[in-house]
């Protein structure tokens, strides 16, 4: 069974709690779960077991949605320990600080990864997997039997962290499918979606505020949108910057 597991803690160190900041009335993460909803696949919210995320778990609880708690640092044992419970065979990774995430892609991801055999599938740009990239709106699928394979081979705390890193550059090992992105603009590598910071969020309330008929839309739409919004991707361009000091 393929089903999505979102990671997700309150410990956040540059925005404490930022998956339960307001958004359209609801917060960020029940607004990405909804939506994520639209796709028909089970969903469970990947959290710690540390005390400071009791918070978030009594969340969960209260809107009925589903949860595993694991090893903070381990994100690794953690997705492997959530799917295996809720019996996935197949994980579709989702960060919860993306609560753009372009459902129509993901959609197709899924019908692809059904049409293939491979233990990693991910959209690409510039022969990058795009959870390396700060867009913020697409996911990742990946067998559990290869996340498995890979927690016993690797002991680098790091490389578990990261949950796939490990898969999609050991081409070798793993039958790994990237799919390249081929209706980006140059332009859209000044966009930032992903929500780490103060400033990111200010410019989600921004989008939504602008923007918000595109909010559905599949991310090059919005991007259009948003690429004639100088001022905004300057903000964009700034966060980018500072996170490479």
């Amino acid at each position: 069974m393929i089903g999505i597991i979102i990671q997700a803690r309150l410990g956040s160190t540059r925005l404490p709690n930022k998956i339960l900041k307001p958004f359209q009335g609801k917060t960020i993460l029940l607004f990405l779960i909804e939506r994520l909803q639209q796709l028909n696949l089970p969903i469970v919210v990947a959290t710690t077991t540390k005390g400071n995320d009791d918070e978030l778990c009594d969340y969960l609880s209260g809107h009925q949605i589903a949860y595993y708690r694991g090893d903070e640092n381990n994100v690794l044992a953690r997705y492997i320990g959530a799917a295996s419970y809720y019996n996935f065979d197949t994980v579709v990774r989702i960060c919860s600080d993306s609560p753009l995430i372009d459902l129509q892609k993901l959609d197709s991801l899924v019908e692809q990864y059904r049409a293939e055999d491979c233990d990693y599938l991910s959209f690409s740009y510039k022969n990058v997997p795009t959870v390396l990239t700060h867009f913020g709106v697409f996911g990742e699928i990946v067998r559990l039997e290869a996340l498995k394979m890979l927690d016993k081979s690797v002991v680098d705390l790091k490389i578990k962290e990261h949950v796939t890193y490990g898969i999609y550059t050991d081409t070798k090992n793993y039958k790994v499918r990237l799919v390249e992105l081929t209706l980006f603009k140059r332009d859209f590598e000044r966009i930032r979606l992903t929500i780490d910071t103060q400033e990111d969020y200010d410019n989600l309330l921004t989008i939504d505020k602008e923007y918000r008929n595109f909010l559905s839309e599949p991310f090059e739409k919005l991007a259009e949108q948003i690429c004639c919004n100088d001022k905004l991707l300057k903000k964009m361009e700034t966060i980018m910057i500072s996170n490479k000091k």
